[in-house]
């Protein structure tokens, strides 16, 4: 197993997050810190990576503006996505090279992740061919959407807990017509603890990538990237 540090933060801002995850990026390709997994939810954002446009953005400015939704355009694998509370994130920064240098394995251990916890809670996850994340029939529960640099992985998933899902019909969802969107609690029929959800969370990351982790809290881990947050 490999030592790595664990982070679990709050509802926090994309922005913000995406600063810390840069900084943890050069160090961790620098060799000055193990691999660090961030847990966290995001405060309401619609993120659109290298893969899609604003033609996949339905409402306008002052739609968005007035229910509190953000646009933001990380450095990301993948197309535009819905950030909200509810919704459980990882960030893996981990060096590839470490544990397998094969983008399509660490992409396929991140949809076991959730694959398998999803089956703890008797949910049907499943990865679809030509289709990242993971899907219950035409309906996305998690969206995966990663960058590498010099074999570092950064950015992750995103698990729909209790998500607002009129969120999404504000954008296309990854750019694909014709699915939908869900939830554990739309699945379940009945709310779901984030925090037991967070917990099994560990629990697979910590099996499927070999990981031992070091648990620290947010202020050590902003004092070690030497940021403000």
């Amino acid at each position: 197993m490999k030592t790595a540090y664990l982070v679990k933060l709050e509802l926090e801002e994309y922005q913000a997050v995406e600063h810390l995850q840069r900084q943890l990026l050069k160090l961790r390709k620098n060799g000055q810190i193990p691999d660090v997994v961030l847990l966290l939810e995001h405060k309401p954002v619609i993120t659109v990576g290298k893969g899609g446009g604003m033609e996949n953005v339905k409402a306008s400015p002052e739609v968005l503006k007035a229910k509190g939704i953000d646009i933001y355009y990380p450095d990301r694998g993948g197309n535009i996505t819905y950030h909200g509370p509810g919704q459980l994130v990882a960030y893996p920064i981990l060096n590839l090279k470490d544990h397998k240098c094969d983008i399509h394995w660490y992409i396929s251990r991140l949809e076991q992740t959730i694959i398998r916890l999803l089956a703890s809670y008797n949910i049907d996850g499943n990865s679809v061919e030509g289709r990242r994340g993971v899907w219950i029939d035409n309906e996305k529960i998690a969206a995966i959407g990663v960058a590498i640099s010099r074999w570092v992985t950064y950015h992750g998933l995103a698990l729909n807990i209790s998500t607002n899902l009129d969120h999404f019909n504000h954008i296309v969802p990854c750019g694909l017509t014709g699915f939908g969107v869900t939830s554990m609690k739309k699945q379940l029929g009945k709310e779901v603890n984030i925090n037991g959800v967070r917990q099994k969370m560990i629990d697979q990351l910590k099996d499927l990538l070999d990981l031992e982790f070091q648990e620290l809290s947010k202020d050590e881990i902003i004092s070690i990237a030497g940021i403000r947050f």
